[in-house]
């Protein structure tokens, strides 16, 4: 499970480090201010390293190198226009069940108008002696083959292989109720003869979502259970997904002594609801990501429905010893909603308040639980310090929002 992220020089962090505590991380924050960033920054490093990742059949020597060679314009595009020729660096931190560790690193920067980049990995088994791999400089990321290629004990290999198998697994969501309808029109990614390819195949902004919930109606039969279970507590009156006529449709029964079925397409579906079923049928999968990175959970869910949509995140994340990697899947959000955050009133330190400083675009980010300890040290605000964190009324913290004071 992953531990921490750093991002240097990405976006509009100069600087950030964002410790994960638990299995869900929340942001919070005004417009601009670094959430969205610090999302990318963490799913850019993502996509580097699946990239990069050894093939496993015959691949054409030219095709290999076209992915795994760093494109100009992805570093322009994210580079924090105030570096002055500082490098961008992107790591992680990250773990097993038996505490076994891995620290992986990316630097990449602009020498002789070519983009350049250095990979570094450092991994300790039993909290014995480390080993250290690194490349020098290049236009492509080869860690993994070099490491995959050097004679090392096979548990360092597994324990390696584990957590690039992890970090290339970060799927990154801004769901839209117009993408999620099936009103933008994507290429398909569903691959029906060898299989349900998600969560990729679902779409940044959840544009395949209504054939996927097609294909899992019709050939994922636990996980399309597990979905319409979860939806049943969202909404009671809720019954199943159908094909008829070659469309998908939603049916509601009414009322229990009524034995008929209302159906609607999927555009008919409220936007909250077709938002809370991409949701629900990401953490049903038997096949669970490393981490799901959720941009603004809320928008469209009833305020009512976001302590199950909660409850489902906490849920599909296990305990910090599911399986072998830890969590089953870890979560980042983001929000703009006093709702979501009065739910963390008793995790405040998987909470990260981020601000904007206008002078040089520079996000600043500090730890909620820090934040709100200050508040009641210096008598701000009433709450009581224990060994444990720091405890609050769930109604002073959406007051601190609301004043301006946090988020």
């Amino acid at each position: 499970m992953f531990e921490e992220f750093t991002l240097k020089n990405f976006g509009n962090h100069k600087n950030t480090t964002i410790k994960i505590y638990g299995p869900i991380v929340l942001l919070i924050g005004a417009n601009s201010s670094g959430k969205t960033n610090f999302l990318k920054g963490i799913h850019f490093m993502s996509k580097m390293v699946s990239r990069a990742r050894p093939s496993k059949g015959q691949e054409n020597k030219e095709d290999r190198i076209n992915k795994t060679r760093i494109k100009p314009y992805e570093f322009r595009t994210f580079y924090y226009r105030w570096a002055k020729g500082e490098p961008m660096e992107l790591s992680s931190k990250w773990k097993d069940v038996k505490d076994n560790k891995v620290t992986y690193s990316l630097t990449i920067y602009e020498k002789e108008h070519r983009i350049l980049g250095k990979e570094k990995l450092i991994v300790k088994i039993n909290n014995k002696d480390e080993k250290c791999f690194e490349t020098g400089e290049s236009e492509y990321l080869n860690l993994r083959l070099q490491i995959q290629n050097e004679n090392i004990e096979n548990n360092y290999k597994r324990l390696i292989n584990a957590f690039f198998v992890d970090l290339a697994s970060i799927y990154f969501f801004h769901f839209q109720p117009s993408a999620l309808k099936g009103l933008i029109k994507q290429e398909s990614l569903l691959n029906k003869e060898n299989g349900l390819l998600l969560p990729g195949a679902l779409g940044h902004s959840g544009e395949n979502f209504p054939e996927i919930v097609e294909y899992v109606r019709d050939h994922e039969k636990k996980v399309y259970d597990k979905m319409v279970s979860f939806l049943r507590i969202i909404d009671e009156k809720f019954e199943s997904v159908r094909v008829e006529g070659g469309q998908l449709r939603w049916f509601y029964k009414p009322q229990k002594q009524i034995p008929r079925l209302y159906n609607f397409t999927t555009e008919q579906v409220s936007d909250g609801f077709i938002k809370a079923s991409a949701i629900a049928l990401l953490i049903s999968l038997d096949k669970s990501p490393s981490m799901i990175l959720l941009e603004e959970v809320e928008n469209g869910i009833n305020p009512l429905n976001i302590r199950h949509l909660l409850k489902w995140l906490y849920q599909a994340a296990g305990t910090s010893n599911s399986i072998a990697r830890g969590y089953i899947t870890q979560f980042i959000l983001t929000t703009h909603s006093p709702i979501v955050l009065r739910e963390f009133v008793d995790n405040l330190k998987c909470v990260y308040s981020l601000r904007r400083m206008d002078k040089e675009f520079l996000s600043i980010v500090k730890n909620l639980e820090e934040v709100i300890r200050t508040f009641v040290e210096v008598g701000t605000i009433e709450g009581e310090l224990t060994e444990k964190g720091v405890k609050i009324y769930k109604e002073q913290l959406e007051s601190l929002w609301l004043e301006g004071l946090i988020g």
